[in-house]
């Protein structure tokens, strides 16, 4: 059973209109998901507990960069992106294997952006994404 390898998983965005590109220089990113549980209380059972609704988690970390190519999302898009207060879909993939996993999001927002400039090292940043739907499949 082959391991995925952390390099080929990428995140690309699609805008509203229909640009697919890649985040440029990626380093990391960290998805996660949470199920929130609601607690019910009876006379017969005060513990009771049952599943309520999912709540998703993106982050990342890329290097600023410039000369992106067309199908590459550079920190100035990124900034544009989370200034514009608009969506994007968002997928996560490595695009090329049948069976591989790709998650799926609608209507992401950029949340926040962070700079880091250490000396030394080149300039990186930080984002964290508001997903507020996953869906999962496989590449077929």
């Amino acid at each position: 059973m082959p391991i995925y390898e952390g390099a080929s998983m990428r995140i690309k965005t699609t805008d509203a209109n229909g640009d697919e590109r890649e985040i440029m220089h990626e380093i990391s990113f960290e998805f996660g998901v949470s199920r929130e549980a609601i607690a019910l209380a009876s006379k017969d059972d005060e513990s009771l507990r049952i599943p309520g609704s999912n709540s998703f988690t993106m982050t990342g970390n890329a290097f600023a960069g410039s000369g992106a190519s067309s199908n590459q999302k550079d920190l100035k898009a990124m900034l544009d992106w989370q200034n514009g207060k608009s969506t994007e879909d968002v997928q996560i993939a490595t695009g090329a294997t049948t069976g591989d996993l790709v998650i799926s999001s609608t209507d992401v927002y950029l949340q926040e952006i962070s700079l880091t400039a250490n000396i030394n090292e080149g300039l990186q940043y930080s984002f964290t994404m508001m997903v507020n739907n996953a869906s999962y499949s496989t590449v077929s």
